[in-house]
């Protein structure tokens, strides 16, 4: 992003995603548009928190964090193309381009996971991304954004984030469900925790 940003080559008229394209002409959008920004500051807002997410559910979730990032990309543009027209009719079509609908789907994954598994970790990291990235729902609703900022994009990558975060629910990290037992010594009680991954 930042290569391409630098050197001028993300030209809004290549990398755009158009929701009036038919959907072999958008493909290219689809997996374009999240590599173009606007300008210098856009960049900036959406590269240093992609790559905090980033890292924190590779760590997390290990080696299907590649699936994850490649299904918030893909189907993050995918939505924008078939559904932010029809959320909003102001316009007869809309255009986008950068980072930010993608980046909403890794929060909105994060932040979902962590409340539907239930896992300690997780729902600590999902607080962590409410402080962290809170006033983000303000940028999904059209009386809350600049002109010109795609909130369609925004509430595309939210959803998308959600849904993955119920599909994905009984992959990576589970619920710690703790069992507690007595043992006896000679000396002393001791209390001994055990503990297993639910299914």
């Amino acid at each position: 992003m930042i290569v391409l940003h630098l050197n001028n080559w993300d030209s809004p008229d290549i990398f755009r995603l158009s929701t009036d394209f038919h959907f072999f002409d958008a493909i290219q959008g689809i997996f374009l548009s999240p590599f173009a920004h606007s300008t210098n500051n856009h960049l900036i807002n959406n590269v240093v928190p992609l790559f905090f997410l980033m890292s924190l559910i590779r760590y997390v979730f290990g080696g299907l964090s590649y699936i994850l990032f490649f299904l918030f990309y893909f189907l993050t543009g995918l939505f924008i193309w078939r559904f932010a027209s029809m959320i909003d009719t102001s316009v007869p079509f809309h255009s986008v381009i950068g980072a930010s609908g993608v980046l909403y789907a890794m929060v909105s994954f994060l932040f979902f996971s962590g409340l539907i598994r239930g896992n300690r970790e997780l729902l600590g990291y999902s607080l962590l991304i409410v402080f962290l990235y809170g006033s983000m729902v303000w940028g999904m609703f059209p009386f809350s954004v600049k002109e010109g900022v795609s909130w369609q994009g925004h509430l595309m990558g939210f959803i998308v984030g959600l849904i993955l975060a119920v599909l994905f629910r009984k992959k990576g990290p589970q619920k710690k469900v703790y069992e507690w037992e007595d043992e006896e010594l000679e000396d002393d009680d001791e209390i001994t925790i055990k503990y297993h991954y639910k299914k």
